[in-house]
C-alpha cells in the first residue's frame, strides 16, 4: 500500500492515489495522534467510560478497540463485492460510478430476513452513534460554556433545559449544512470529509490532554491557546502552506488536485495560474 511519491511526469490519477496513501511518514506523524485523541481525548468516548467504574470501563474501551480491528474487513469484503457483481453486470443500478449506492445495491441480494435484519442494524448504530454525540454537546455547551461564562448561577432545571435547547439548536444546524449539501460532502465523501476537519482539531487536543497530564507547569490558559493555534495551523498547512512557502518542503509535500487528469503536474500549475491566477492544492505531511 506504499505508493511511489508522485514525479513531474506523474498523472492526476497517480497524483490522487498517493494523496491516498501518502507515504510512511503520514502514519508516523499523523494517525496514531488521530486515533490517540478519538480513544483517549474525544467526549463522545470518554464520556461513556467515565459512567462506569474503572475496571468496566478499561473492559470497554479495550472490547471496542478489538472490534474496530475488523472494520477493513466490514468495510473491503463489500467493496471487493461490489466490484466484481458490478464488472459482471449483475449491478445495472451503479452504471456511471455512483458509488455511494454500492453498500445499499449489495443488500439487495440479502433475503427478506437478513435485509430488515442489516437495516436494523444499521439503523440502532446511527442512532447510538447521535445519541452519544448529542449527550456530549448537551454536556460541553451547558458545563463548560453557559454555566461557566454565561449563567453562572444557572440551577439543575434550567441547565437541563439549556442543554435540551443547545442540542434543538445543534441538530437544526446539521440539517441546514447538509441541505443540498451546502458544505459540498458528497464531492468528496462524507467518511473523508469528516477525517479532514477532525484533523484540523485533534493535534490540537491531543496535546493539550498529553501535556496536562504529564507536565506540571500546564495551565487552563495554555490549554486554550494550544487548540485554538493548533487549529489555526492545521488550517494553514491545508489551505495556504503551498502558496506561500511552497509545494516541496521539510514539513510537508503538497501535490495539485485538480479535475484534469492526464495532465502533468507542471501543465496542471500552468493551466490553472493562466486561467484562475489562485492555486489549488491539498497538503500532506511528509
Amino acid at each position: 500500500m506504499i505508493i511511489p511519491k508522485p514525479t513531474a511526469t506523474s498523472s492526476q490519477l497517480e497524483i490522487d492515489k498517493y494523496l491516498t496513501f501518502p507515504g510512511l511518514l503520514s502514519y508516523a506523524a499523523g494517525i496514531w495522534i488521530i486515533n490517540l485523541n478519538y480513544w483517549g481525548c474525544n467526549q463522545y468516548i470518554t464520556q461513556r467510560a467515565l459512567g462506569a467504574d474503572l475496571q468496566t470501563a478499561r473492559t470497554g474501551i479495550l472490547f471496542a478497540g478489538m472490534l474496530k480491528l475488523l472494520m477493513p474487513l466490514i468495510v473491503m469484503l463489500p467493496g471487493i463485492a461490489a466490484y466484481v457483481l458490478y464488472t459482471s453486470g449483475h449491478l445495472p443500478q451503479l452504471e456511471g460510478g455512483v458509488k455511494d449506492e454500492a453498500y445499499s445495491a449489495i443488500l439487495t441480494f440479502l433475503p427478506t430476513g437478513l435485509k430488515g435484519l442489516s437495516v436494523a442494524a444499521l439503523t440502532a448504530a446511527i442512532v447510538a452513534s447521535l445519541a452519544g454525540k448529542v449527550n456530549s454537546i448537551s454536556t460541553i455547551y451547558t458545563l463548560d460554556v453557559h454555566k461557566k461564562y454565561i449563567q453562572k448561577n444557572a440551577g439543575e432545571k434550567q441547565q437541563v433545559n439549556i442543554g435540551r435547547l443547545a442540542v434543538f439548536v445543534a441538530m437544526l444546524l446539521a440539517v441546514l449544512f447538509t441541505w443540498n449539501d451546502v458544505l459540498g460532502i458528497g464531492g468528496v465523501g462524507g467518511f473523508t470529509y469528516i477525517q479532514k476537519y477532525t484533523g484540523f482539531i485533534s493535534p490540537g487536543v491531543f496535546a493539550m490532554f498529553f501535556l496536562g497530564m504529564f507536565w506540571k507547569r500546564t495551565t487552563g490558559t495554555a490549554a486554550i491557546v494550544g487548540v485554538i493555534l493548533g487549529f489555526l495551523l492545521s488550517v494553514l498547512f491545508n489551505e495556504y502552506a503551498p502558496a506561500l512557502f511552497g509545494n516541496d518542503t521539510l514539513l510537508y509535500t503538497a501535490y495539485p488536485n485538480g479535475k484534469g487528469a492526464g495532465l502533468t503536474i507542471m501543465e496542471k500549475e500552468l493551466s490553472k495560474f493562466r486561467s484562475t491566477s489562485v492555486w489549488d492544492y491539498h497538503s500532506y505531511s511528509q
